[in-house]
């Protein structure tokens, strides 16, 4: 699911990547509770890329949060200037 969830985002021309506490679980080969993913797309845009899915929170500190699977799918945009 989680390279779709990647693939998805830079099928709609931008870019994502897995960060966070995840990327450490899986170096230790623990299964993550959740994974982190941060992009360059806006929250509106997270929004209309994952309208298919069900997304439980937006907007907090440019955060999607969302829960395919019983697992909690964060997106952060990115802070670029």
């Amino acid at each position: 699911l989680l390279d779709k969830i990647i693939d998805k985002i830079y099928e709609h021309g931008y870019e994502g990547f897995i960060v966070g506490g995840c990327v450490r679980d899986s170096i230790l080969n623990v299964l993550p509770n959740d994974y982190d993913i941060t992009t360059n797309a806006k929250p509106d845009d997270i929004m209309t890329i994952f309208k298919d899915y069900k997304i439980i929170l937006i907007r907090e500190e440019n955060m999607a949060r969302w829960c395919p699977d019983k697992i909690i799918w964060k997106c952060a945009a990115q802070n670029l200037k």
